[in-house]
């Protein structure tokens, strides 16, 4: 496993890239949520959508975690495809792209 590339942290969250095998999947932990964080995600999102291309998030569980639908709906992800992990659990992956709208 590759070290994180450390995107933002602030006293609000930590915005971070994890890359496994050429893909870059997005970690972010918010400790305290508000409208400055909020806009200063999207904006570091935005700027690594730009430089990588592409961006994903790998799903633990489906449908039953609320702040993590939430950063995909806010932060533009779409559902890409259902990942066969080598724990044997097929979880969801989710895209975000150079272009996308």
């Amino acid at each position: 496993m590759m070290q994180k590339i450390i995107l933002a942290k602030t006293d609000n969250y930590t915005l971070s890239l994890e890359p496994v095998s050429n893909l870059f999947f997005v970690h972010c932990d918010v400790l305290k949520w508000n409208k400055t964080a909020k806009k200063e995600i999207e904006e570091n999102v935005s700027k690594a959508v730009n430089k990588y291309g592409v961006l994903y998030v790998l799903r633990n569980v489906e449908g039953t975690d609320r702040p993590s639908e939430k950063f995909l709906e806010m932060y533009k992800f779409s559902f890409y495809k259902h990942l066969d992990c080598i724990d044997g659990i097929k979880r969801p992956m989710w895209i975000r792209q150079k272009g996308d709208k």
